[in-house]
């Protein structure tokens, strides 16, 4: 016979606790699901470790395919969810139903869990099991850019040539946001060269004249007038590639301010 006075937990089975935020937890633009919507909990998701390759393979004659290139597809997470509603407070459960709505009727925002410093950039949709004031539901967030990224790092000096030292995220790729460059003499061309990719200018440059490439918008000045016309065709301008370690060589010596970002699948 066990002890009249065991201690016995009074609180209800299967409730969440509504202090404890999960490591889970959703924040879509800025909004953190679990603390502006008091009665909302983050229960689970799933596919946040998942991606698809698109392969492009034509059959061979004989066994299998021949591999010419792949590509990473969109990706899609799910945010399984509670919705812990007063039964007696119709008025509250519209009120944050609508707020859940409003916040997530924004289209490719910024995604983010609160166990990771990494983010996404998506688009969501939502799914709510009507029947009672207490739910569940389910948010299905759409990437079209597969991978998890980074804040922006920088770095900066003057030479001709940069190294991209950070080791903590070193199994991630990069990308280049923007590298500003004022060459310290003239040139009657400019290029910027890694083990795999190159940039060239196709144009003369003086010195104390800055040169901004904008990677993500594709955009290119020199001393603030639009240039991009002469970006070299055969140039990597919109798929530069850098690596942790990687060198950028410049063909003249300079000040140098590179942006760029890792990002992880």
């Amino acid at each position: 016979m066990g002890n009249l006075y065991d201690f016995h937990d009074l609180e209800p089975r299967g409730e969440p606790n509504a202090s404890f935020l999960m490591p889970e937890a959703l924040t879509y633009n800025g909004h953190c699901l679990d603390q502006e919507i008091p009665r909302f909990y983050t229960m689970s998701t799933d596919g946040r470790n998942n991606f698809e390759r698109e392969l492009n393979a034509p059959a061979k004659v004989g066994d299998g395919n021949y591999y010419l290139s792949s590509r990473m597809k969109e990706r899609t997470i799910s945010v399984n969810f509670f919705y812990d509603g007063d039964e007696n407070n119709n008025e509250q459960y519209i009120a944050d139903m609508d707020k859940l709505k409003s916040i997530l009727s924004v289209p490719n925002v910024k995604i983010s869990f609160q166990d990771d410093k990494y983010y996404f950039i998506g688009t969501a949709n939502l799914d709510v099991t009507e029947g009672g004031l207490k739910v569940e539901g389910k948010i299905t967030l759409t990437l079209a850019d597969p991978y998890a990224h980074y804040d922006v790092s920088a770095i900066s000096g003057s030479g001709n040539s940069a190294t991209i030292n950070d080791s903590e995220n070193s199994m991630f790729k990069r990308t280049l946001k923007m590298i500003k460059f004022t060459p310290s003499g003239s040139q009657p061309n400019f290029t910027i060269t890694d083990s795999t990719s190159s940039l060239k200018v196709t144009t003369g440059v003086t010195a104390s004249n800055e040169m901004i490439f904008d990677f993500e918008n594709l955009k290119f000045t020199i001393g603030g007038t639009n240039e991009v016309g002469y970006i070299a065709l055969n140039s990597n301008f919109g798929d530069f590639q850098i690596k942790a370690g990687e060198t950028l060589n410049f063909s003249t010596a300079g000040d140098y301010e590179i942006d760029y970002e890792v990002l992880k699948l």
